[in-house]
């Protein structure tokens, strides 16, 4: 059928080439270049073991014990976006230069009630669209709930993420088309528009003015 679920508009077995297949094909195809460098890199487990090899080392390294970490976090943390990593900060060619990762002050927190938006959306309209984001986003982010790893850190929040800004866009449109949540919609792409410009020089190492600037970025202690 090409009506309900899983996928509105397709058939289940086009949903399983087009949402299963293709993007493993993509995904392995971005290793690529690692079997290029087999002899420039070594050892290289992609080169010497292949695809499904280095993805056992990968569960593996996941899997050690390490000692803790000064930018270590949580799954709460990752949530209310209050820990960030500074990958860099010292001078760099005559310049104190910083690289900082953290989502955007907006759009992580405006994304959550978006998500209970599609929640709810999706379970009264039974929209599989606006419902997929949601379980997409439980279950990325509930992997990491019961990974055996101990330290972890903000960037493994980069696809529950995805998730989440997918259900912003989503219940963002559903207010935009009612008409009275348009200013809503356009002014949150503004805003977080004008958080990126703001952060910017802390996203592309860009020339600091000087050691303190920082705090100038650092707007929880959790930033610093």
């Amino acid at each position: 059928s090409r009506r309900g679920a899983p996928v509105p508009g397709m058939t289940l077995a086009e949903a399983f080439v087009w949402l299963g297949i293709v993007p493993l094909v993509i995904y392995a195809l971005t290793f690529v270049p690692g079997y290029w460098l087999g002899d420039t890199l070594r050892p290289s487990p992609l080169a010497q073991h292949g695809l499904i090899g280095l993805h056992r080392e990968i569960l593996g390294l996941q899997q050690q014990v390490l000692t803790p970490h000064t930018y270590q976090s949580n799954w709460q943390q990752w949530v209310l976006n209050t820990r960030g990593i500074w990958y860099l900060y010292e001078v760099v060619d005559g310049a104190q230069r910083g690289v900082l990762l953290i989502g955007n002050p907006l759009t992580m927190l405006l994304g959550l009630p978006a998500l209970a938006w599609c929640l709810v959306i999706g379970v009264w309209r039974g929209d599989w669209a606006r419902l997929g984001v949601v379980i997409g986003y439980a279950a990325a982010l509930g992997l990491w709930l019961i990974a055996p790893k101990p330290v972890q850190f903000y960037y493994h929040y980069f696809v529950p993420g995805f998730f989440l800004l997918g259900a912003l866009a989503l219940a963002l449109s559903d207010l935009r088309r009612a008409g009275w949540g348009k200013w809503l919609a356009w002014g949150t792409l503004a805003a977080s528009t004008g958080l990126f410009a703001l952060f910017y020089k802390v996203l592309s190492a860009a020339p600091l003015e000087g050691a303190m600037s920082f705090a100038k970025w650092a707007w929880l202690m959790g930033w610093r």
